[in-house]
C-alpha cells in the first residue's frame, strides 16, 4: 500500500515540537505494514514493540504523548488506532477504493475510535464517502 507523506511535515509546528521517539512513532503509524487505507487499524502495542525493537513501556509512553497531542486516538480495550489526519493526506479517490475501505472496516474489531473516523470523513463533505459513512455508522451501532 502506498502512503503519501508530505515533505512539509518537517516544517509543521505540531510535528517539529515532538521529541524524537514521538516523531518515529508517528511516522511508524502512518507507514507501518499493519495500516490500512482508512488510517484506522488493529495495532497491539506488542506489534509496535516488535517492529521498532522498543520496550512495551517505551511504546506506551510515546503513544500516550501522541494521543495527548491529538495525533491519534487509541482504543486500549480493542487495540485499534486511528491516525487522525491519515485520510486528509491519503484520500480515497474513487468508488472502488470506498468499497475496499468498507470491506476493510468490516474486518476491524468493533471500536469506539470509529466515531472519530466518521467525524473526520464527514468534515470532507464529499459525496464519494456517503456509503462509507453509512457502513461505518452501521458497524458502530454494534459497539
Amino acid at each position: 500500500m502506498f502512503t503519501k507523506i508530505d515533505a512539509l511535515l518537517w516544517k509543521d509546528a505540531k510535528f517539529t515540537a515532538l521529541d524524537s521517539d514521538e516523531k518515529v512513532l508517528f511516522i511508524y503509524l502512518i507507514t507501518c505494514s499493519h495500516r490500512n487505507m482508512l488510517g484506522c487499524y488493529y495495532l497491539p502495542k506488542m506489534y509496535v514493540s516488535g517492529d521498532l525493537d522498543w520496550s512495551v513501556k517505551r511504546v506506551s509512553e510515546g503513544l500516550d504523548k501522541l494521543l495527548r497531542k491529538g495525533f491519534a486516538t487509541y482504543d486500549f480495550d480493542n487495540q485499534v488506532v486511528f491516525v487522525k489526519n491519515f485520510l486528509r493526506y491519503n484520500p480515497l479517490e474513487n468508488q472502488n477504493q470506498v468499497k475496499g475501505a468498507i470491506k476493510v472496516s468490516s474486518t476491524l474489531p468493533k471500536s469506539t475510535v470509529m466515531s472519530g473516523l466518521i467525524d473526520v470523513i464527514k468534515e470532507f463533505n464529499n459525496p464519494i464517502y456517503e456509503s462509507l459513512i453509512k457502513g461505518l455508522e452501521k458497524g458502530l451501532q454494534r459497539v
